[in-house]
């Protein structure tokens, strides 16, 4: 059974082959994303998405707008609707690329310290710069970076390929820039001889003393959250029901007794949920 990417390559593939060029801009992103799409594959994929959203956003609009509601030009209305759900299914392919690859970069960076902490302590021992990142794909317990040394060391033994070159290929593949540095400035000391204990060391000091003030910034940024929701979720909730038990005494409060049963069950836990997502999305390696 086809895959829908093979089916989206099948039908748009040869319509898309023009415009590829002009998506040129997502190619980089698209391989560092990890994401298993050829720009060919991706670009079909975008233009046949887009296509059924265009499709089933103008029948369920026409639908709702002949049965539903009464306006003139139901017609025009559903297309322009069609045709904003079509771009907006655009944007949204055009820019996640990037966000995967920013959410990798994110994961790998806030591993390093503990993965290259673990590398010098593997590199004391006296083992080739090779048997380094053997040891240490068995160490590893982030997905993304393990998937990053795994293909270093698919690469050398089931390719045969030179372990300098390899280690130069998979920097220039990764989302991290930390990582990618990290990778050619090893593949630069092994080449030149130099001690790789002592590059680890600095490495991994520098890696630590960056995760540190990360987590410095996330307290601070989390401080001002806690102090915004208390003052304006909480305090605030409280000086609406006071203010509308206030003006439901004097006779002008409206249906007060709905906004005392909106605020508690509704509104607060709604915002406190974006809070929360809100913490969760600032912080490091998310």
């Amino acid at each position: 059974m086809k895959t829908y990417k093979q089916i989206s390559y099948d039908i748009f593939g040869k319509i898309a082959d023009p415009y590829i060029k002009k998506f040129n801009n997502l190619k980089s992103d698209l391989y560092k994303s990890g994401l298993s799409y050829s720009l060919d594959e991706y670009v079909s994929v975008i233009i046949f998405t887009c296509f059924l959203v265009f499709m089933i956003s103008l029948f369920v609009s026409i639908a709702i707008l002949l049965l539903y509601i009464k306006i003139s030009f139901p017609i025009l209305f559903s297309i322009f609707i069609s045709l904003v759900s079509s771009l907006v299914c655009f944007s949204i392919f055009i820019w996640y690329p990037s966000l995967i690859k920013k959410s990798r970069s994110n994961k790998i960076d806030v591993s390093l310290p503990f993965i290259t902490s673990y590398m010098r302590t593997i590199a004391g021992s006296g083992v080739t710069p090779q048997a380094i990142f053997e040891n240490t794909e068995r160490f590893s317990t982030n997905k993304e970076l393990l998937k990053e040394i795994t293909k270093i060391n698919r690469d050398i033994k089931l390719f045969g390929t030179n372990f300098i070159t390899v280690l130069k290929s998979a920097a220039y593949r990764s989302p991290s820039e930390t990582w990618k540095n990290f990778l050619l400035e090893f593949a630069s000391n092994t080449e030149s001889g130099a001690d790789i204990e002592n590059f680890i060391k600095i490495s991994s000091d520098k890696f630590m003393k960056n995760y540190v003030n990360m987590l410095e910034k996330y307290s601070e940024i989390v401080s001002l959250i806690c102090e915004v929701y208390l003052t304006v979720v909480v305090a605030g909730s409280i000086f609406i029901i006071v203010l509308t038990v206030v003006f439901g005494a004097m006779g002008g409060g409206g249906n007060t007794l709905m906004i005392h049963f909106m605020m508690p069950f509704v509104v607060i836990p709604s915002i406190s949920i974006i809070f929360i997502i809100l913490l969760k999305k600032l912080y490091p390696g998310v």
